[in-house]
């Protein structure tokens, strides 16, 4: 795989656990009903064509809306409802139903609920709120309920574990909880959030991930991010909406499914440099795309595969604005873009304000031998 450095910075425009068994399919989120291929993949990767399937839709704002919606999509595909499992658990009310599901928060160390989970072959964590998530499968002191151990469980014994949004967020540990990419600008004001990681459930060994990854332009927000784990663990993953990483068994390589792009983010040689602003450099950016797969090892693509989707047309060789306005709508097709742009050895610069921050980065294009 070809990767382009990148070098970023926050300025004033004024100035080990153990081999999980089973795959693992962690969609970016805005999952389309229609996209097929997704579905495909998380429902080929049962352990056997007749296993039940569980919802968890803890992350859910309307907890049984979001559940009933993905067991239609089931359905749908030939899933019989008796195989379909929604688990009771929650922390928000669907003001929708007669229930009150935010009575379901505890349901975590609750015997029957786990106990619909003990044979299921595979596992759904619907979007929303990734702290919610935490809130009921992790307790206060940081070990897991009785019910996440079961679901580790199961994963070791190769049940499938799927998500979107909220529930791919949770894949790793730690996990990025939120964060406005122009927080690291001094003076951006409290109304940003500022990036944080938490504990997640650590299902994904090898990478953190963040999700609506080109449509939310999360690039910086990632890199950031990564410097909080070991220098030899800075590898983040963004995926982009209605797109699948799909992990294999052993967790040594990973293929993409879907409409749009995964973004490797390799900061295992990023210099963070202390200072008044914000900067990280030396970060290696690469881009999969449908039909593509990656070696999660070496970071390299792991065999030719389909094409990817063509970038959308952008200047070239070098890209600046003041703000948003002409820009393609996802940033995983603009970093596309201007990797096709650039030949080896050329850089492009990026200039993306916002008000009176801004932010800057700074791409160099290398070429790697092993590419296909």
């Amino acid at each position: 795989m070809r990767y382009i450095m990148i070098m970023l910075a926050a300025l004033l425009a004024c100035a080990a656990p153990l081999r999980a068994q089973g795959q693992l399919v962690i969609v970016g989120g805005g999952l389309a009903d229609d996209n097929d291929t997704v579905f495909a993949a998380f429902l080929e990767a049962l352990p056997a064509p007749d296993a039940p399937i569980a919802i968890i839709p803890a992350a859910s704002g309307v907890p049984a809306h979001s559940a009933a919606a993905f067991a239609a999509q089931l359905t749908r595909r030939g899933v019989a409802p008796e195989r379909i499992r929604i688990i009771r658990l929650a922390v928000e009310d669907d003001p929708d139903t007669p229930d009150d599901e935010s009575l379901w928060r505890g349901h975590g160390e609750d015997a029957g609920e786990i106990a619909r989970l003990a044979d299921v072959g595979a596992i759904w964590f619907t979007g929303g709120d990734q702290a919610r998530i935490l809130a009921t499968l992790v307790r206060a002191d940081g070990t897991d309920t009785t019910m996440l151990a079961l679901i580790r469980r199961r994963l070791a014994a190769g049940a499938v574990i799927g998500g979107t949004s909220a529930g791919a967020a949770i894949m790793s540990d730690p996990m990025l909880m939120q964060g406005d990419p122009l927080s690291l600008v001094p003076g951006a004001g409290a109304d940003r959030d500022p990036i944080e990681t938490g504990q997640g459930l650590g299902f994904l060994r090898h990478a953190l991930v963040d999700q609506h990854f080109g449509e939310r332009a999360r690039l910086i927000r990632l890199i950031a991010a990564l410097r909080v784990r070991e220098t030899d663990r800075r590898i983040g993953l963004g995926i982009d909406e209605d797109t699948a990483l799909v992990v294999a068994p052993d967790q040594r390589t990973a293929r993409v499914v879907g409409r749009g792009r995964v973004t490797v983010v390799d900061a295992r040689t990023t210099a963070y440099p202390a200072g008044p602003t914000w900067a990280a450099r030396g970060t290696k950016v690469g881009m999969l795309g449908n039909g593509e797969s990656l070696d999660l090892t070496s970071l390299q693509r792991s065999a030719q595969a389909a094409p990817t989707p063509a970038p959308l047309s952008t200047p070239a060789p070098c890209l600046s604005a003041t703000s948003a306005a002409g820009l393609p709508a996802s940033q995983s097709e603009l970093i596309a873009a201007i990797s096709d742009a650039l030949a080896a050895g050329g850089e492009a610069t990026c200039l993306v304000s916002a008000g009176q921050a801004g932010l800057a980065l700074k791409f160099s294009r290398t070429a790697d031998a092993s590419d296909p």
